[in-house]
This record gives C-alpha cells, structure tokens and sequence, in this order.
C-alpha cells in the first residue's frame, strides 16, 4: 500500500481520491504516520538485534535496515566524519568458532559470495586471489547486484547536491556565516512555544537589530500547530516572501532572476512582505538557505545582508558533500571491479549457471547470489565456498562445499608467498581498523607491530596500529552476549 501523508494538504491532492476507495493508495493523517513510523522504527530494531547476536545475515538485515554491502563496508572502511575508533557499528563478518575449524587444504576451486568479494576489492586482495585460485567461480547475479549497488550509490537528488555545494563556495568566500552552535539542551520549553535552538537564533537577530527567516507561520511540533510567540518575537521574524521582496525592491535581481525565483519558490514568494534594509543580518532557520540556493537568490541575499545558517545545517550539509564525495568513490571502484570482472569471463573468473530459486531466496540481489552459491556451486573435490558473514560461516558447509572466511583466505595466500608479512598485517589492521568482527588475535600480527614500535624509557611507544589492536580486542571480549 502506497500512503500519502496529507497533514492539511488534502485539498491539494485530488488527483488521489479517486484512488483512495479500495485502491492502493491511502490519504492518511499525522497519526497513521506515527504509526508506520513507529512500527518501521521496530521492525529496524529487531533486524539489527538478530544480526547483532548472530540470528540473522547481513544479507536478510539490510532487506529491513537498508543499504548494500558496498554502502555498508564504505562507512566502515571510509567513514565519513574522522571520529574515534570505533567509526561505525560492528559488522560480523567472522564466528568466533572458525579459529578452532579446520584449516583449508588444497584449495582447487573457489565459488566467491559478493560479501567476499567486496571485502577483497576493498583489500586490494584480487591480484593474489586470481593467482593462487583462477578461474573463481561467481554466482550468476553477481554482475547485475553489483550494477544495482552502484545505481544505490548514486544521489537520487542531485539538485539537493547542487544547492549544498552553492552554500558551501558561499561559506567560503566569507560571504555566509555561520551562526554559534547550539548550546546543551536547557528544559523543554512550555507548551506551544519555540524550540530552545529557535530562541536562541531569535536572541542573535535581537543583539544585532536583524531578523529570523522562517516559514511563516513559524510552527511548532508534529503535526505542527502555530508557535506561540510574544509580539516582541514576532516583529522579528519574516518569512521568504520578505527576503524576494526587499532583493527585487533594491534591484539587486535581473528580471530572469525574478521571475525564476518565483517559479522554485512558488507559494513561499507570496504572503505578507516587510521592508529589509540593506547590511541587515538574517538568521536563517534550517533549510530556508537551501531554498534560497535553489531559486538562484541566496548569492545576491548574501551580497546585499549579513547571512547567518545555522550550525547544524551547515554540518549536515557538510556530511552530505562528503559522502557523495565518498559515494563518486565508491562507485569508480565498483566500476573498476565490474572491468575487472567482465575483461577476466573465461580466464580469472567464471559465472555459474542461472539457478531456479525459491520466492524467499530471490528478492534482493543480495539473497539472490547467496541462493545461487548455495544450489549451482559443484561439490567436487577442493571446492570451497567463501563467504564472509559470521551467521552464514558458523556452519561448516554452504551447500555441499566447505565455507572458508577472509581470514582463511589470506593465511593460504601469505603460505603461498602472494601478500607479504608487511601486506598479511596490513589487511589484518584494515579489518581491524573498519571495526569487522571477530578477527582472532595472531602472534605474527603482534610481533610485526611490535617490531615496528620505538622505545622510549624503556617503554614501548604504541603506535597507531597497537592502539586499534589493544581498542578491538577489548571491545570484542566486552560483547559477552554476543560473541560466539
């Protein structure tokens, strides 16, 4: 069921009614909102609780919690904000039971999920994985789930992009300001009245004789009911109108800017409309300013006022320039393992055959190539099934192969001399780094960073790759309802 929540736009949207009798879309209220709201909320819990005590894959968790392992295993291993480790959540790519299962021997073939094969790209791993085990075998869907997961990398509004990196060149050149961040939250303000972040800008434009631009009226809570301001915060507030007007009365747009401005503003460039003096500092409320970018009048209003945004609109759009810089990453590197794939059919890699699945198994892609691996994959001798998720390698067998992990994987490659112990401890700190659980502790990997450590004082200096090691092992052995 489609629904559209309508709030008090009812009258606008006619065209639905029609459909509302026994059809498939729903006009619903404030309150049915609540509800799905509610219920979404609940359902993201559960999936993220199952995965995290090893009920549920990550293949099945992303059908409620959203996002593709490409996405999932980019804000791990290039999150998006430089923070403390941990960067992100934990992904449970290993059990903790594999390091008492037997070793992998005479590896002949191996048949590759997409969470293992991503984990390689991202490891810089499929030189020596094409060496040691070519051809490798894929499940059939794996080129269409890695097109999909570049389409999802993509941003879906590119306009919302374009106005944020006309905000940022603003900020750059000085000519947008950025209001004091928000200070801790006092108590909730009274009944109908203004948020405490909405006073406090309102107390800015107060000190320096300007204004609040907000949509007017300024509205408080959801469903959102007038805000009950005083008459000494009301004469300080005007609303987009206002803005347009005083631009267009001090001929500060072109006629084209004009009559753009009022096609993207649409009804925000009407209502009532108050005299702004040149120089005067507007504080503008959320995401006005990026209204204001939209309609191509932001860069005149910031010549002809003094514009403050307010904090944590600026960081949000900060975040947002900085993961589509990442997501254009992302992307370039999933097309690059899609050529590498493609330019390799026949040779490095090998696709097995279209698999007839059950409905459960053939929704997202994801699952798919799962199902695949599990029903096409041929048990024949040295045949092993890779695949990093710690759900699907606590059992032993993916069909009729043998699961083996990343973990086993480099161990077979660093035995066959194709990574170095530099190279074997690198990926291992990597793994460590992005917060992907649970590695076993190796004695190579603690004697070659300690080898690399100085002393000082007779002490050792930790560098940053003990630091990671001694902050992953104490966070893994703190998980003691969910280590297995």
């Amino acid at each position: 069921t489609t629904e559209i929540y309508t709030l008090s736009l009812h009258d606008a949207l006619p065209i639905f009614k029609a459909a509302t009798a026994g059809g498939p879309i729903e006009l619903a209220g404030p309150d049915r909102l609540m509800e799905v709201l509610r219920a979404t909320s609940e359902q993201r819990q559960n999936a993220e609780n199952l995965y995290s005590v090893g009920r549920i894959p990550l293949h099945l968790a992303i059908d409620v919690v959203g996002g593709n392992f490409a996405q999932i295993y980019n804000s791990r291993f290039h999150p998006t904000i430089d923070s403390p480790w941990p960067p992100a959540p934990p992904l449970y790519f290993l059990h903790g039971g594999r390091a008492a299962a037997p070793k992998p021997h005479s590896i002949t073939r191996l048949y590759v999920d997409l969470s293992s094969l991503l984990l390689a790209a991202e490891l810089d791993m499929l030189d020596a994985v094409e060496k040691a085990f070519a051809p490798i075998y894929l499940p059939h869907s794996t080129i269409p789930a890695l097109y999909r997961q570049i389409d999802e990398a993509q941003i879906h509004q590119p306009t919302k992009l374009e106005e944020a990196h006309i905000i940022a060149s603003l900020l750059q050149k000085n000519l947008l300001r950025t209001s004091a961040p928000p200070s801790p939250q006092q108590e909730p303000p009274s009944v109908n009245r203004p948020s405490n972040d909405w006073l406090a800008l309102h107390a800015a434009a107060r000190e320096t004789a300007g204004f609040v631009v907000d949509y007017l009226p300024t509205t408080v809570g959801f469903p959102p009911s007038p805000a009950a301001l005083t008459e000494v915060e009301s004469k300080s507030v005007v609303g987009i109108s206002s803005v347009l007007h005083s631009l267009e009365r001090d001929a500060k747009l072109t006629a084209a800017q004009s009559s753009t401005a009022r096609q993207k503003l649409f009804s925000f460039a009407h209502g009532p409309s108050r005299e702004i003096p040149e120089g005067t500092s507007l504080y503008i409320r959320g995401n006005i300013v990026e209204l204001l970018a939209g309609a191509g009048i932001l860069e005149p209003a910031a010549r002809h006022f003094r514009i403050f945004i307010e904090h944590d609109e600026r960081q949000r759009l900060d975040a947002l320039i900085d993961q589509e810089s990442k997501n254009s990453l992302l992307r370039a590197r999933l097309h690059i393992l899609l050529d590498r794939i493609q330019r390799g059919l026949g040779k490095a890699w090998t696709l097995l055959p279209e698999a007839n699945l059950a409905e459960s198994l053939s929704g997202r892609l994801e699952t798919k190539v799962l199902g695949e691996l599990m029903t096409a994959a041929d048990p024949v001798a040295g045949a092993y099934a890779w695949i990093d998720d710690r759900f699907l390698n606590s059992f032993a067998r993916c069909g009729a192969s043998p699961i083996i992990t990343l973990f086993d994987v480099l161990r077979e490659l660093r035995s066959r001399d194709l990574i170095d112990a530099a190279g074997f401890a690198a990926r291992l700190h990597r793994i460590r780094a992005a917060n992907l659980r649970y590695l076993p502790l190796n004695s190579d990997e603690i004697i070659h960073h300690l080898s690399n450590a100085q002393m000082r004082d007779r002490d050792i200096v930790e560098t940053p790759e003990l630091t990671i090691l001694r902050q992953y092992t104490a966070a893994c052995i703190s998980e003691r309802g969910r280590l297995q």
